[in-house]
């Protein structure tokens, strides 16, 4: 709050009241968003059963117990202070039910002086709060609130998934005082906020819809922002947006004009992200990893450099990160890295311990997550004279194309089929009374840690698998070979084609943030025993079957064979019937024969 005030967002009001309420007071209001009450200018309500009534004396307890916190008068450093202010914020933030302190306080700064009206209020006026939020607290501060959401199973199931994804997350109490409130969206959500710009949400026809969309981009474009052109910079823009509209209300163009004004080109660093659904998509070349000469105190520098180019003409962030391999992994990662559309960059980072694995985490994309890059051999005793690269430069870089036809498990040529009705009776997509709808990720159930796995084929996205932007896999359970996974690729022209089948190489997580607990679980699923698959090539009407042991194979691609094929359809299809833990179908390539 000091740091706002520096940059001229000074708290607004003289103090601010906690204010004890009865249990069963409403706190929640009407219209379209139903959106809490309990923060009030100047005020925030707190239910009897939060805060007042808070046992925090038997958790530091139980910390004291273990050794975690030390009597406060052994407390030299502060560090018994600290944490307990950290046990306290993380109380409030996992508040679901309205009354989060630090969402509270935020809307006091911006919310509760000014607010936007005309053609795309609704977005404007999240992604300031966000900006506020982020300018306040420099993370985010978890999913808003609603009635709505705890009005359906699935809704409640996805909140209480959050709250234990928490919980678990790591396996200790220090990630969960750390986290910064970022919760993955369901693939529905995704498939919504690319199916239409922000400006057009109609809260009117999917209230529901249009918050989950709004969740998802306001707080990516407020970051990007806010790292992008930084802290200070925003801060003074959104002071100045306060200070102009203060007791009313700004448009579209008004914001615009101010950033002008400012000299802030908000388009150059995220293009038209309030009227264009459209996202940036970065891919990436294999890293260099070099030694450099040691450092003037002398400790070792190891460079890392890739290029990443953005497919899409829209424009985006990345960050580059390294983990090392030590036991306790050092986690180390750049500067946000701007890339225009359809432009490269050769982004470095300089680490003092030899990285285990690279990755770049895009902001809001069509990668929606971090992918991990392939790591080459680096000899740790030959130090290379040249020039650290900490940050980006200018690339020429360009993606080479994929030698022959490939089809990932989200290109149109994938898709499931099943023996009989029966089979896609057991074996397809359903709903769960106790667990709600099922989400949808291109036609498969999404894996979630927290519902109950179908019995069919499903999505699980997780890095080290094919793919251009995303990285997933189709997975299924052993099953009765009542339902397969097809490949389809339409082949150019008739002659002798290989094809081959391409194997995920699956990692315990060791990304530049904290292990997700739904990462775990899929690293699990996708790393037990995988035995044989039932395999066949159909085309032209006819059948050729194919062996293929999945546990005698090798990451990456897999030579299944040379066939003679008719120009036209072909399809390879992989049952569900193994005698391994899973089936995993990745991606299929094919290759006319004279071009290896």
């Amino acid at each position: 709050m000091a740091a706002a005030g520096k940059a001229g967002l000074a708290y607004p009001y003289a103090g601010l009241s906690l204010v004890e309420v009865p249990a069963r007071l409403r706190v929640f209001g009407g219209g379209w968003r139903m959106d809490t009450v309990q923060a009030l200018p100047g005020i925030m309500l707190l239910r009897e059963y939060g805060l007042p009534t808070a046992r925090f004396d038997t958790a530091l307890g139980i910390l004291r117990r273990v050794g975690q916190l030390p009597d406060d008068t052994e407390d030299s450093d502060g560090a018994a202070a600290r944490l307990k202010i950290a046990i306290l914020e993380q109380f409030f933030h996992r508040d679901f039910s309205g009354g989060k302190l630090q969402d509270g306080v935020a809307r006091n700064f911006f919310k509760f002086q000014t607010g936007a009206h005309g053609r795309g209020a609704i977005a404007w006026d999240y992604v300031c709060h966000e900006l506020m939020v982020r300018l306040l607290y420099n993370r985010e501060i978890g999913s808003y609130f609603s009635p709505r959401t705890f009005s359906t199973v699935s809704g409640m199931n996805e909140t209480m998934g959050q709250l234990l994804g928490g919980l678990v997350s790591g396996g200790g109490l220090s990630i969960m005082i750390g986290g910064n409130g970022g919760t993955p969206k369901p693939a529905s959500v995704w498939s919504r906020a690319l199916g239409a710009p922000l400006d057009t949400l109609d809260p009117a026809e999917d209230g529901v819809g249009a918050l989950d969309v709004l969740s998802l981009k306001a707080p990516a474009v407020a970051k990007s922002m806010v790292d992008g052109l930084g802290r200070d910079t925003v801060a003074e823009f959104l002071a100045e947006l306060r200070r102009r509209h203060a007791g009313g209300n700004f448009t579209a163009d008004d914001f615009n004009a101010l950033a002008a004004d400012a000299g802030l080109d908000f388009g150059a660093l995220l293009g038209d992200w309030l009227g264009d659904a459209q996202l940036p998509g970065f891919v990436a070349s294999v890293p260099e990893v070099l030694r450099l000469k040691d450092g003037e105190r002398g400790e070792p520098r190891y460079q890392v450099r890739v290029h990443v180019h953005n497919g899409e003409p829209t424009p985006g962030l990345v960050r580059l990160g390294a983990v090392s391999e030590s036991e306790s992994p050092i986690r180390s990662w750049t500067d946000p890295i701007p890339i225009g559309g359809r432009e490269s960059v050769e982004a470095g980072l300089v680490v003092d311990t030899p990285p285990g694995t690279v990755w770049i985490s895009p902001y809001l994309s069509l990668n929606r997550n971090d992918f991990r890059l392939e790591l080459p051999d680096v000899d740790p005793k030959a130090a290379a004279d040249a020039e650290p690269l900490n940050g980006s430069r200018p690339s020429q870089w360009r993606p080479a194309p994929e030698p022959g036809i490939v089809v990932d498990d989200l290109d149109p040529g994938f898709s499931i089929v099943y023996a009989t009705p029966d089979d896609e009776d057991r074996y397809g997509p359903q709903d769960a009374w106790w667990m709600g709808e099922t989400d949808i990720d291109q036609g498969l159930p999404a894996y979630s840690p927290f519902t109950t796995p179908p019995r069919g084929w499903m999505r699980i996205e997780v890095p080290g698998t094919w793919g251009r932007y995303r990285h997933t896999v189709a997975s299924a359970f052993p099953g009765d070979g009542g339902a397969s996974a097809r490949f389809t690729a339409q082949l150019p022209e008739g002659g002798r084609w290989r094809v081959d089948y391409h194997l995920p190489e699956i990692e315990r997580d060791r990304s530049p943030g904290p292990t997700g607990f739904s990462v775990t679980i899929q690293t699990n699923i996708l790393t037990g025993a995988k035995g044989s698959y039932g395999m066949k090539i159909v085309s032209d009407g006819g059948e050729i079957p194919v062996e293929f042991d999945a546990e005698a194979a090798s990451v990456g691609w897999n030579d299944l064979g040379e066939f003679s094929l008719p120009a036209g359809e072909a399809s390879l299809v992989v049952s569900n019937q193994t005698s391994g833990s899973s089936v995993i179908a990745d991606a299929v390539r094919w290759r006319p024969v004279e071009d290896r």
